[in-house]
């Protein structure tokens, strides 16, 4: 297959290969487990902000589904409401662990401006 085309083989590092398209891909690391990772395209529109409300206004509960149970459905939903708060204590408070605390940190930190609000629709 070639690049430029949707679908594209991908291999794990076990010597499987899977296919993968530009929305989903789905691999199978050596032990068994299942890993799906999802790319979004994002609009290069110009975003209208007239309408923009500072928050969270999405419920994930609707998204609970086999290894996205609803407690980490609640983190999610916590850890936005702290993206928009600039509330490091609370971020940190729903983190997996202190590994996942140094990796999301950086991007927490590195994300906020002073006067820069947050909302998140999807």
């Amino acid at each position: 297959m070639s690049n430029n085309e949707n679908q594209k083989e991908v291999s794990n590092g076990s010597g499987t290969t899977q296919e993968a398209t530009d929305t989903k891909i789905t691999s199978i690391n050596k032990i068994g487990s299942k890993t799906f990772l999802f790319k979004k395209e994002f609009s290069q529109e110009k975003s209208d902000h007239s309408n923009f409300k500072e928050g969270v206004s999405i419920d994930l509960s609707e998204y609970v589904k086999d290894f996205f149970t609803q407690d980490i459905a609640d983190k999610v939903q916590l850890n936005m409401n702290a993206i928009v708060q600039h509330d490091e204590t609370k971020f940190k408070e729903n983190m997996l662990n202190e590994d996942s605390i140094k990796f999301n940190m950086p991007w927490f930190n590195d994300n906020y401006k002073e006067g820069m609000k947050y909302e998140f629709t999807s």
